[in-house]
Protein backbone atom coordinates (compact mmCIF):
# COMPACT_ATOMS: atom_id res chain seq x y z
CA UNK A 1 0.00 0.00 0.00
CA UNK A 2 1.48 3.24 -1.21
CA UNK A 3 0.78 6.62 0.14
CA UNK A 4 1.50 10.13 -0.83
CA UNK A 5 2.41 11.68 2.81
CA UNK A 6 4.33 14.66 3.46
CA UNK A 7 4.61 15.31 -0.31
CA UNK A 8 7.68 17.01 -1.42
CA UNK A 9 7.77 20.56 -1.84
CA UNK A 10 8.08 19.84 -5.91
CA UNK A 11 4.71 18.49 -6.02
CA UNK A 12 2.39 20.53 -7.28
CA UNK A 13 -1.23 19.84 -7.23
CA UNK A 14 -1.31 19.78 -11.32
CA UNK A 15 0.93 16.05 -10.27
CA UNK A 16 -1.14 15.56 -7.43
CA UNK A 17 -4.32 15.53 -9.80
CA UNK A 18 -2.66 13.92 -12.56
CA UNK A 19 -1.93 10.76 -10.36
CA UNK A 20 -5.44 10.43 -8.99
CA UNK A 21 -6.86 11.20 -12.68
CA UNK A 22 -4.63 8.45 -13.79
CA UNK A 23 -6.50 5.79 -11.01
CA UNK A 24 -2.70 5.08 -9.42
CA UNK A 25 -2.85 1.78 -7.91
CA UNK A 26 0.16 2.85 -5.80
CA UNK A 27 -1.71 5.68 -4.51
CA UNK A 28 -4.17 4.81 -1.88
CA UNK A 29 -3.89 7.66 0.66
CA UNK A 30 -3.43 11.42 0.08
CA UNK A 31 -2.30 13.60 2.54
CA UNK A 32 -1.14 17.11 1.25
CA UNK A 33 0.08 19.01 4.44
CA UNK A 34 2.84 19.93 2.90
CA UNK A 35 2.12 20.13 -1.12
CA UNK A 36 4.19 23.01 -2.47
CA UNK A 37 1.26 25.56 -2.16
CA UNK A 38 -2.10 24.90 -1.18
CA UNK A 39 -4.90 23.97 -4.12
CA UNK A 40 -6.46 26.80 -5.98
CA UNK A 41 -10.04 27.00 -6.80
CA UNK A 42 -9.67 25.19 -10.53
CA UNK A 43 -7.09 22.69 -8.84
CA UNK A 44 -9.75 22.02 -6.44
CA UNK A 45 -12.46 21.44 -8.76
CA UNK A 46 -10.21 19.51 -11.27
CA UNK A 47 -9.19 17.23 -8.09
CA UNK A 48 -12.91 16.69 -7.61
CA UNK A 49 -13.36 15.56 -11.11
CA UNK A 50 -10.25 12.85 -10.94
CA UNK A 51 -11.88 11.91 -8.06
CA UNK A 52 -14.83 10.48 -9.38
CA UNK A 53 -13.05 8.02 -11.33
CA UNK A 54 -10.57 7.03 -9.06
CA UNK A 55 -10.97 3.36 -7.44
CA UNK A 56 -7.81 3.02 -5.11
CA UNK A 57 -7.51 6.31 -2.90
CA UNK A 58 -9.02 5.30 0.73
CA UNK A 59 -7.86 8.12 2.37
CA UNK A 60 -7.91 12.19 1.02
CA UNK A 61 -6.31 14.96 3.23
CA UNK A 62 -7.88 18.34 1.79
CA UNK A 63 -6.39 20.50 4.52
CA UNK A 64 -4.57 22.93 2.32
CA UNK A 65 -7.48 24.08 0.19
CA UNK A 66 -7.71 27.84 0.11
CA UNK A 67 -11.01 29.20 2.03
CA UNK A 68 -12.30 30.13 -1.77
CA UNK A 69 -10.97 26.65 -2.97
CA UNK A 70 -13.05 25.34 -0.75
CA UNK A 71 -16.01 27.06 -1.10
CA UNK A 72 -16.00 26.15 -4.66
CA UNK A 73 -14.25 23.11 -4.36
CA UNK A 74 -16.49 21.21 -1.53
CA UNK A 75 -19.50 21.24 -3.21
CA UNK A 76 -17.83 19.76 -6.28
CA UNK A 77 -15.86 17.11 -3.79
CA UNK A 78 -19.54 16.23 -2.64
CA UNK A 79 -20.48 15.62 -5.66
CA UNK A 80 -17.79 13.33 -6.82
CA UNK A 81 -18.36 11.15 -3.13
CA UNK A 82 -21.21 10.26 -4.83
CA UNK A 83 -20.00 8.34 -7.29
CA UNK A 84 -16.29 7.07 -5.31
CA UNK A 85 -16.58 3.79 -3.83
CA UNK A 86 -12.97 3.85 -2.57
CA UNK A 87 -12.72 6.78 -0.07
CA UNK A 88 -12.94 5.82 3.43
CA UNK A 89 -11.34 8.88 5.17
CA UNK A 90 -11.96 12.45 4.33
CA UNK A 91 -10.63 15.24 6.15
CA UNK A 92 -11.67 18.80 5.34
CA UNK A 93 -9.89 20.46 8.64
CA UNK A 94 -8.99 24.45 9.67
CA UNK A 95 -11.94 25.83 7.02
CA UNK A 96 -13.14 29.03 8.08
CA UNK A 97 -16.06 29.87 5.45
CA UNK A 98 -17.03 26.27 5.12
CA UNK A 99 -20.68 26.09 5.82
CA UNK A 100 -22.18 25.77 2.44
CA UNK A 101 -19.90 23.38 1.11
CA UNK A 102 -20.68 21.11 4.77
CA UNK A 103 -24.15 21.41 3.54
CA UNK A 104 -23.11 20.26 0.16
CA UNK A 105 -21.45 17.40 1.86
CA UNK A 106 -23.88 16.42 3.41
CA UNK A 107 -26.72 15.75 1.18
CA UNK A 108 -23.78 13.90 -1.01
CA UNK A 109 -23.65 11.73 1.96
CA UNK A 110 -27.32 10.68 2.20
CA UNK A 111 -26.26 8.49 -0.87
CA UNK A 112 -22.43 7.47 -0.12
CA UNK A 113 -22.30 3.78 1.75
CA UNK A 114 -18.22 3.92 1.65
CA UNK A 115 -17.19 6.71 3.80
CA UNK A 116 -16.73 5.67 7.11
CA UNK A 117 -14.65 8.74 8.90
CA UNK A 118 -15.13 12.69 8.02
CA UNK A 119 -13.14 15.10 9.97
CA UNK A 120 -14.18 18.25 9.82
CA UNK A 121 -12.52 19.81 13.37
CA UNK A 122 -11.87 23.45 13.34
CA UNK A 123 -14.04 24.36 10.63
CA UNK A 124 -16.51 26.95 11.42
CA UNK A 125 -19.93 24.92 10.56
CA UNK A 126 -21.97 26.66 13.22
CA UNK A 127 -26.01 25.20 13.57
CA UNK A 128 -27.54 25.08 10.01
CA UNK A 129 -24.75 22.88 8.70
CA UNK A 130 -24.86 21.08 11.71
CA UNK A 131 -28.67 20.33 10.78
CA UNK A 132 -27.70 19.37 7.35
CA UNK A 133 -25.44 16.70 9.14
CA UNK A 134 -28.40 15.61 11.63
CA UNK A 135 -30.55 15.04 8.48
CA UNK A 136 -27.89 13.34 6.38
CA UNK A 137 -26.89 11.15 9.79
CA UNK A 138 -30.76 9.44 9.06
CA UNK A 139 -30.25 7.95 6.15
CA UNK A 140 -26.63 7.41 5.56
CA UNK A 141 -25.33 3.77 7.16
CA UNK A 142 -21.35 3.93 6.80
CA UNK A 143 -20.31 7.00 9.00
CA UNK A 144 -18.52 5.39 12.02
CA UNK A 145 -16.78 8.68 12.97
CA UNK A 146 -17.58 12.62 12.42
CA UNK A 147 -15.05 15.05 14.25
CA UNK A 148 -16.74 18.05 14.38
CA UNK A 149 -14.66 19.67 17.18
CA UNK A 150 -14.18 23.41 17.41
CA UNK A 151 -17.01 23.68 14.65
CA UNK A 152 -19.34 26.32 16.27
CA UNK A 153 -21.57 23.93 16.61
CA UNK A 154 -24.86 25.30 19.40
CA UNK A 155 -27.18 23.25 20.68
CA UNK A 156 -29.94 23.46 18.22
CA UNK A 157 -27.38 21.89 16.01
CA UNK A 158 -26.17 19.58 18.97
CA UNK A 159 -30.34 18.51 19.08
CA UNK A 160 -30.45 17.95 15.33
CA UNK A 161 -27.67 15.33 15.74
CA UNK A 162 -29.25 14.11 18.83
CA UNK A 163 -32.26 13.67 17.01
CA UNK A 164 -31.48 11.43 14.04
CA UNK A 165 -28.96 9.33 16.65
CA UNK A 166 -32.31 7.56 17.53
CA UNK A 167 -32.46 6.42 14.27
CA UNK A 168 -28.59 5.81 12.90
CA UNK A 169 -27.20 2.80 14.52
CA UNK A 170 -23.69 3.17 12.61
CA UNK A 171 -21.94 6.08 13.86
CA UNK A 172 -19.90 5.12 17.22
CA UNK A 173 -17.68 8.14 17.38
CA UNK A 174 -18.97 11.76 17.84
CA UNK A 175 -16.18 14.60 18.47
CA UNK A 176 -18.33 18.13 19.78
CA UNK A 177 -15.20 18.72 21.79
CA UNK A 178 -15.04 22.61 22.38
CA UNK A 179 -18.69 23.45 20.95
CA UNK A 180 -20.90 25.48 23.23
CA UNK A 181 -23.66 22.46 22.63
CA UNK A 182 -25.00 23.93 26.20
CA UNK A 183 -27.65 21.76 28.09
CA UNK A 184 -29.69 21.25 26.00
CA UNK A 185 -28.11 19.99 23.72
CA UNK A 186 -25.57 17.61 25.77
CA UNK A 187 -28.89 16.46 27.43
CA UNK A 188 -30.31 15.40 23.30
CA UNK A 189 -26.95 13.67 22.99
CA UNK A 190 -27.32 12.08 26.70
CA UNK A 191 -30.98 11.06 26.05
CA UNK A 192 -29.84 9.94 22.09
CA UNK A 193 -26.91 7.71 23.70
CA UNK A 194 -29.38 5.66 26.00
Amino acid sequence: MSELYGIPITRTPANIIGRIGRNDPALTKIDVLTASRKFRQTESLALAEALKRNTHITKLNLWVLEDEAMAAGLPAVADALTQNRSIRQLYLQDCVHCSAGVISLAAALQKNRTLEELHLSRCLIGDVAAKAIGRMLRKNTALRTIDLGKCGVGSKGCVAIASALHKNRTLAVLHLSRCDVGDCGAAAIGTALK
